[in-house]
């Protein structure tokens, strides 16, 4: 190879390096605290023992079992803006009713268990070699405009704010945390 063509191959190589090194950033931010709190959730879900599952703090206030069907719920929903084609208003206000209704409707721990791991197994997939341009691009959600990268931003805020409920009901029903047991 000439140092002429070695030049080009570098020069012509220099874009392709920028957009591999700025995903594996993305990569680098979202997973592990995504990866963190999903874990958390996941080993709580467990840690419930399941007559626990339809305990609710108040009236009118989610379950437990329909805190972990919204968690997963939200993630498919999410998700949804991410897509390359949208969702139009009458779809979007289907899915969201199809998912309170799924909120009500299930109630099976295994199965509250497996769907809130596919869910975010389905995150992790559209997630993972997402380039700056996907995630740059402008999408709206419910009328305001925001990125795709923001979308995951929300995924993980949705996942960590339930979480944090989700710690809440299960001391007030005598269980630890699994992850803080030992201290």
């Amino acid at each position: 190879m000439t140092v002429r063509s070695l030049a080009l191959t570098t020069f012509l190589s220099i874009p392709l390096l920028a957009q591999a090194a700025t995903q594996g950033t993305f990569e680098k931010e979202f997973f592990p605290p995504f990866d963190e709190a999903a874990e958390k959730v996941m080993s709580l879900a467990k840690a419930m023992p399941e007559e626990k599952y339809g305990w609710r703090p108040a009236p009118g206030v989610r379950s437990v079992s329909e805190t972990y069907v919204h968690i997963a719920n939200g993630n498919r929903l999410l998700l949804t803006f991410v897509s390359a084609k949208a969702l139009d208003k009458a779809q979007l206000g289907e899915l969201i009713k199809a998912n309170a209704d799924k909120e009500g409707t299930l109630k099976d721990k295994d199965q509250i268990l497996a769907f809130l791991k596919a869910s975010m197994d389905e995150v992790r997939k559209v997630a993972h070699g997402m380039s700056e341009a996907d995630l740059n691009r402008a999408v709206k959600f419910f009328g305001t405009e925001t990125t795709v990268r923001g979308i995951f931003i929300d995924i993980l805020g949705h996942l960590r704010e339930h979480l944090g409920q989700s710690i809440a009901y299960a001391r007030m029903n005598g269980v630890t945390p699994p992850w803080s047991a030992g201290q």
